[in-house]
């Protein structure tokens, strides 16, 4: 191994030697580490055979999704957005369908202050009427103008239908007992509405029943009033020029109003009935039929028989 002095001069050592002194200056001179590594590696050690290459590591296999049913929609993964123009279409969609629903029909008239307001709703729009009786109407005017417009009909009916059944002195007696069977049988029919709501369950309260039924009777009076007085005059002036016998028909048609008067009741307040207890037109008649006849037999019981 050749060596190389600060002064210039190479002179020639063993190898393996760390320092030597030069021949020339007499310096002594080291060897560097970085010529002598060959010396400490291990001939025996090396191999000229390439190490085994490490095998890359396998993907794990994926499931593969199953091909598209053409003209079918694959569902969308969970967590994952539908595409843009799907959720468009879908909005568009639901947009079309909430402009073709029909809107809800609001209210002409609100809720009625006094009788002839409940009378309005029922010209205009009788469907409007059954929601209020189902309820009941606690307005203070309201429940005045019916109990008193009730006792000023029912007076006028029983006194009309008083005069077209006696024509003479004799009906004015017979006016105070048809009053007392009208009220009889409304206060009955009430009670037994009232416990038929009651007992079958129908969502209605016991207060609308009652008002439907008064009104009910106060609708029939107002129908046929007018009628019963024009025939109670015919009488009355045949009356006064002194005419024992009245023709037949006349006769018969004043007998008649007071059938035409409880069929009236009957089919009125059916139709209340069907609103109120929201059952269909079969069943409602039938069930005003019953109260009706079941309160007429129960005021001739107590009155007596005649009139109702």
């Amino acid at each position: 191994m050749d060596l190389k002095c600060a002064c210039g001069h190479e002179f020639e050592v063993p190898d393996g030697t760390k320092s030597a002194k030069c021949p020339a200056c007499g310096k002594a001179v080291e060897v560097a580490e970085s010529q002598n590594w060959l010396d400490n590696v291990e001939v025996d050690g090396l191999s000229l055979e390439e190490a085994p290459e490490e095998e890359a590591p396998q993907p794990e296999a994926t499931a593969t999704a199953p091909a598209p049913t053409p003209g079918v929609e694959a569902p969308a993964a969970e967590g994952q957005a539908p595409p843009r123009g799907r959720s468009m279409a879908h909005s568009a969609a639901a947009a079309s369908r909430r402009q073709s629903a029909p809107a809800k029909k609001a209210p002409k008239h609100g809720p009625p202050a006094g009788v002839l307001d409940l009378f309005k709703v029922l010209r205009d729009e009788p469907a409007e009427a059954a929601p209020l009786l189902r309820d009941g109407i606690t307005s203070r005017r309201f429940m005045t103008e019916m109990g008193v417009g009730f006792a000023i009909l029912s007076v006028l009916g029983a006194v009309t239908l008083a005069w077209l059944c006696c024509l003479g002195p004799s009906a004015i007696g017979t006016g105070v007992m048809f009053w007392l069977k009208l009220v009889c049988e409304t206060a009955a029919v009430g009670i037994m509405l009232s416990l038929l709501a009651i007992g079958l369950k129908f969502n209605c309260k016991p207060l609308g029943v009652v008002q439907g039924v008064v009104f009910a009777r106060m609708t029939a009076l107002l129908l046929l009033l007018p009628l019963g007085i024009v025939l109670g005059i015919i009488s009355a002036v045949m009356a006064a020029k002194g005419l024992e016998t009245f023709p037949s028909g006349l006769l018969w048609v004043n007998r008649a109003m007071l059938k035409l008067y409880v069929l009236t009741v009957m089919f009125v307040q059916g139709g209340i009935t069907m609103g109120v207890f929201k059952l269909g037109c079969g069943g409602s008649l039938a069930i005003s039929a019953v109260a009706v006849y079941g309160a007429s037999i129960l005021a001739r019981t107590i009155f007596g028989e005649a009139g109702f």
